[in-house]
């Protein structure tokens, strides 16, 4: 039973990675100003729980009666470093928690997919501008935040914002190059072209060039999921990097 179990939840997250990729083309935002889009987020609809800026509740163990459940939850919620733990923002592993093993699994993918980047000659700095990407190309500006410092460290400002801007990749290693036009394509056209994904996998290999398409895919099911949940960013306190904070006094650049 486990077993079918295990090979429902990687279908469906499959299915999830690949069925909003299409759907961008249609909903990707036109240009917003860095403070009217903090304005959005300052304002909660009806339906949205302040103390996760979310449509869904923050799971907790007694939500679980199934001894196996209430065992994936304690892994996935009380982890090191969880973000559960001690962030206000619920964020996509905390909106899948109401089925802690399909928040185990998405887990576990991220995870193997860094692996396999990492085992197959994407540096760090490459999987960071991959996370960038797609973030900014799906207009998922709650990860492209959280992100943003680490990205600029591994790879500088003028490259951030080539990215944020949707600027000429003129001039840039023909790896940022590759990952930046490959993106654009994946989420602005109706497929990517043959150019494009040559480029990518002569660059990167071709189990390189899957494993960039593959994080592209994760960061995409993830902000359809925020979208679903309606999922807002924390203008308070910033508890810790990657947390969904907001510096509402300072709004970030528009896109």
């Amino acid at each position: 039973m486990r077993r079918w179990q295990g090979l429902l939840i990687t279908a469906g997250t499959a299915l999830a990675f690949v069925g909003g990729i299409a759907f961008h083309k249609v909903v990707l935002a036109q240009p917003v100003e860095g403070s009217d889009w903090v304005a959005e987020q300052l304002k909660l609809s009806p339906d949205i729980h302040p103390e996760t800026l979310s449509r869904a509740v923050r799971p907790k163990e007694s939500d679980f009666t199934d001894p196996e459940e209430k065992k994936i939850f304690d892994r996935v919620n009380n982890r090191a470093g969880s973000k559960q733990l001690f962030a206000r923002w619920l964020g996509p592993t905390g909106t899948r928690l109401q089925i802690p093993a399909l928040a185990e699994n998405y887990n576990q993918q991220i995870g193997m997919i860094h692996g396999q980047m990492t085992k197959n000659g994407v540096a760090a700095q490459y999987q960071e501008l991959t996370d960038a990407v797609a973030t900014r190309e799906t207009d998922n500006r709650d990860e492209f935040l959280n992100h943003e410092p680490d990205a600029v460290k591994q790879y500088g400002q003028k490259v951030e914002d080539i990215v944020r801007t949707r600027a000429d990749t003129t001039g840039l290693d023909p790896k940022q190059v590759a990952i930046i036009e490959f993106g654009r394509e994946l989420f602005g056209k109706t497929k990517v072209s043959s150019k494009a994904f040559a480029d990518l996998e002569r660059n990167f290999g071709k189990k390189g060039a899957l494993s960039v398409a593959l994080l592209m895919c994760y960061y995409d099911s993830n902000y359809d999921l925020m979208r679903a949940y309606d999922q807002h960013m924390d203008p308070g306190r910033c508890p810790g990097p990657h947390s969904g904070c907001l510096d509402a006094k300072n709004p970030p650049p528009n896109w």
